[in-house]
């Protein structure tokens, strides 16, 4: 070839290249498709059984030369003992085993207060990642706010969101006040914008926002995908909603895979000339034991000198019982349990006080009938809660018992339990103006909202968690104790089949427009333990008269909380 030939060839070649660099064409994937698999948890609380599974399956890929993420999506480092009694660090130790990525933080990731979170973080082989969470001081991200990871040419930007909701939803909120959460969709489109000015070709969103329909619009991850442009996945958290194949909103997929660990999430990403295509599913832990999946045994070996630490404790038992204790998520954070019963009676009788206001969203499991141990308990009341007494006004009494009904019957970690009254509301009516009937069960007499009372809950409550805030400006209080200490003297002490069922002590009823009560001297709200008998006594009449003024067609069956007229 004469050096006239290869003077042309060049030049032809150097016009393709200069061509191909304005078009901004990736090679890669003109080569071929480019895939990656992203394996996700959320909402594990402290919950470790499904580690080893999923590094069972990250790895297979891995070692198939596939590209992996495995992320996390909130609410990883308290719940159960192996989490709450480490403070958190046995859970980092088990996620560094499994090879995660990236985790958001959930609200209860800060039930150690923020330098708690920090401490973790500086033990975690993975980066949390909250580009919303700012520090007041300077505006300076509080944490790492977004990360660019590689594969084969390709660059995935992946950023965190934290809930706003976390100022209200964690025992740690004090730590908070020198942070401030920004708006979910603003923080986001910054974002969004800025990985794309990076060269990022997929971009991931690492949520624990929800969708929770008595979260906030602008805090939920629906309203993200509406509102943001180019989110091709958002990994949520915070609802603990079981999505089978994602949801798909415009262009974005939302995954997420409910709660506890019971299912691992699977999203595979495939991007090529004709765009990205997006597939979700779940894997249930418990039925795919067996199904070929063997457990890592490096992780197992992890949980299991983690686990080691904690027996001796966990074992002890405390009493026994032959009925379920009613934890279940939709019921307490629906209305009344016999569990949540148990528990206000036992910070009511522990502190002597007028009454216990508590919201149902701290009860996390149910106990089944059988033995009850120490890790019974934990399991189910994980939060390093303080029970306090506090000197409050029937109106705050009044307002909280308003708030903590204001969204029935949604799904609602607010909703009030209590002891010491018994109450009606009318779901009828806007919420705000739902309550009547409160009686205090110590001398009968109603409720006075200008009469001041002794008020027991504990420092989630008193600091407004969960929206609670009519007691915040109260700073005197008392502590009394952890409230796992003062439930289980409880249960040791006392009888429990008398919680075999509900008490209804908090009822619903069709509200009345004057808003007022019977006058007391004519009637009597049942307490428990009372007959139509020692009623009569009371009153200097006659359980027979009783029962036919009130049309009680069994005298021995009256039920606590019952408003009888006697006279």
């Amino acid at each position: 070839m004469n050096k006239q030939k290869k003077g042309s060839l060049a030049v032809l070649i150097s016009c393709f290249l200069a061509l191909f660099v304005c078009l901004n064409i990736n090679f890669s994937v003109l080569a071929k498709d480019f895939s990656l698999t992203v394996f996700h948890t959320n909402d594990s609380h402290g919950n470790v059984g499904h580690e080893a599974y999923l590094k069972t399956l990250a790895e297979q890929k891995k070692q198939n030369g596939e590209n992996v993420l495995i992320l996390a999506a909130g609410d990883l480092f308290h719940g159960q003992l192996i989490a709450s009694l480490s403070s958190g660090t046995s859970i980092v130790k088990i996620m560094n085993e499994v090879g995660y990525d990236y985790v958001a933080p959930g609200n209860h990731d800060f039930n150690y207060d923020l330098s708690g979170l920090e401490n973790l973080i500086s033990m975690a082989n993975f980066k949390v990642l909250a580009a919303n969470i700012i520090n007041r001081s300077d505006n300076s991200y509080t944490l790492t706010p977004y990360d660019i990871k590689e594969f084969d040419g390709v660059k995935i930007g992946i950023f965190g969101l934290a809930t706003p909701e976390t100022l209200e939803k964690t025992s740690g909120m004090k730590s908070l006040e020198v942070t401030e959460f920004k708006k979910p969709v603003e923080t986001a489109q910054k974002i969004v914008d800025e990985l794309k000015s990076k060269g990022c070709e997929i971009i991931i969103a690492v949520t624990h926002l929800g969708l929770d329909k008595s979260s906030l619009d602008e805090n939920r991850s629906d309203n993200l995908a509406k509102m943001v442009d180019g989110i091709d996945l958002i990994i949520d958290g915070h609802s603990h909603t079981v999505l089978e194949n994602g949801l798909k909103i415009n262009n974005t997929l939302i995954a997420q895979t409910g709660e506890h660990g019971n299912n691992i999430g699977v999203v595979n990403l495939k991007l090529n000339d004709d765009g990205l295509s997006k597939n979700a599913y779940l894997i249930n832990v418990e039925k795919n034991k067996n199904n070929n999946i063997i457990p890592d045994k490096n992780v197992l070996e992890v949980i299991n000198q983690e686990n080691k630490k904690i027996e001796a404790l966990t074992s002890q038992k405390v009493t026994e019982i032959d009925f379920d204790l009613d934890g279940e998520r939709s019921h307490v954070r629906k209305g009344e349990t016999n569990f949540s019963d148990l528990l206000a009676d036992a910070l009511f009788y522990k502190t002597g006080s007028d009454l216990v206001i508590i919201n149902g969203g701290v009860i996390r499991s149910t106990i089944k009938a059988g033995a009850i141990t120490v890790g019974d308990v934990y399991k189910s009341f994980p939060f390093e809660n303080i029970i306090v007494t506090q000197k409050v006004k029937g109106s705050e009494i009044l307002k909280a018992l308003e708030h903590g009904v204001s969204q029935y019957p949604e799904d609602f970690g607010a909703t009030v339990q209590v002891a010491g009254i018994n109450f009606k509301f009318d779901p009828n009516k806007e919420a705000g103006s739902r309550v009547f009937d409160v009686y205090f069960l110590k001398d009968n007499q109603p409720l006075d909202i200008n009469k001041e009372y002794v008020l027991t809950t504990d420092d989630f409550i008193l600091d407004g968690g969960d929206g609670y805030n009519m007691f915040v400006k109260n700073k005197t209080y008392k502590e009394i104790g952890p409230l796992q200490d003062l439930l289980i003297d409880y249960m040791t002490e006392s009888d429990l089949s008398v919680y075999s069922k509900k008490e209804n002590r908090i009822q619903i009823g069709s509200k009345p427009d004057s808003n007022l009560n019977l006058d007391n001297n004519f009637s009597y709200r049942v307490q428990r333990g009372d007959t139509l008998w020692n009623i009569a006594l009371k009153f200097n009449t006659t359980w027979q008269k009783l029962a036919y003024i009130n049309k009680i067609n069994n005298p021995d069956l009256i039920y606590s909380g019952t408003l009888l007229k006697v006279s």
